[in-house]
């Protein structure tokens, strides 16, 4: 719906404002709620969701850059992780980014 927009930019605050205060654990704790908020199997039911709302998905390796989670970033592999590079071409790219 429309609001998922708004929900997904709560989360998106709380992590933010986590990972400048250096609390990891909240900022965790707001990027696992994205994930029940949004999945991949609803955003490619909906192209318009996916469009607004993909990049969302990518905040957890945010969150692992900041706080130096190196091997859990390197553990990710691209495919099952991104279902379609094409379709989700934000996380893709993080991905990308945070394995340097």
């Amino acid at each position: 719906s429309f609001f998922l927009g708004y929900v997904c930019h709560d989360y998106h605050m709380k992590i933010y404002a986590a990972l400048l205060g250096g609390f990891e654990g909240m900022a965790r704790e707001g990027s696992e709620g994205i994930k029940e908020v949004v999945n991949e199997a609803a955003l490619l039911e909906n192209k318009k969701l996916l469009d607004g709302c993909e990049g969302f998905l990518s905040l957890g390796l945010h969150v692992d850059v900041r706080f130096g989670r190196w091997e859990r970033i390197l553990d990710q592999k691209l495919n099952p992780v991104i279902p379609s590079e094409s379709e989700f071409c934000v996380s893709a790219a993080t991905l990308r980014w945070a394995r340097g």
